[in-house]
């Protein structure tokens, strides 16, 4: 009977792909508050453990034909706060920021999946317009 028990237990995931930090990315200013033109500053929302999963054929479709190329797809925990439009940093490397273009909430596993492209690696700002 033991195996009966141990087949009807739920599964848990292993979030052990790396780190995802939120951040909020805000104009930098000067001593006298004016924006410096081209600067900016992180600041830091959150940061979450995720896994990765391959990025769905219809995904890469839809963003392709905006002109997007998707790079990732990572599952966190499930967290409402994050939305599409904030920016990422993968694994403390704050030369790379990518974008988070949808938010995929799974209720049933309580994940969130979150589809990532590269800042400024295509013309990601018209796609969201």
């Amino acid at each position: 009977m033991l195996h009966k028990q141990l087949r009807n237990n739920r599964i848990q995931n292993a979030y052990n792909d790396g780190i995802i930090t939120i951040v909020e990315k805000t104009n930098k200013k000067d001593e006298f508050n004016t924006v410096i033109p081209g600067q900016y500053e992180l600041k830091e929302l959150g940061w979450y453990f995720f896994r990765l999963k391959g990025i769905h054929s219809q995904d890469k479709i839809e963003f392709g034909n905006k002109g997007i190329e998707l790079e990732r797809q990572v599952l966190i925990p499930l967290n409402l706060h994050i939305h599409s439009g904030m920016t990422a940093i993968l694994n403390n490397e704050k030369e790379t920021l990518f974008d988070i273009l949808k938010v995929f909430p799974d209720f049933t596993n309580d994940e969130l999946e979150m589809l990532l492209a590269k800042e400024g690696g295509s013309n990601n700002t018209q796609a969201r317009n």
